[in-house]
């Protein structure tokens, strides 16, 4: 699977009746678990890191990781 590349680094968060939904976010088919390791390394690999005055390497992005399933018969 190729990676995926996104041009927006801000991406609101929006609540409804059906729950929190994040607008912009990515929806990536995959078929195994080594398939959803990869997607979630790429995202972390795409998170911002910098420097406080607490942490020199604090995070300054969340990660959300939402799995559907989906069974076929």
């Amino acid at each position: 699977m190729p990676a995926a590349k996104r041009t927006s680094k801000d991406l609101p968060i929006k609540f409804n009746k059906e729950g929190v939904r994040v607008q912009g976010a990515l929806q990536i088919p995959v078929a195994t678990y080594k398939d959803i390791q990869r997607v979630i390394d790429q995202g972390e690999g795409n998170r911002t890191l910098g420097a406080t005055q607490m942490n020199q390497t604090s995070s300054r992005s969340h990660t959300v990781v939402t799995i559907d399933f989906t069974k076929f018969t």
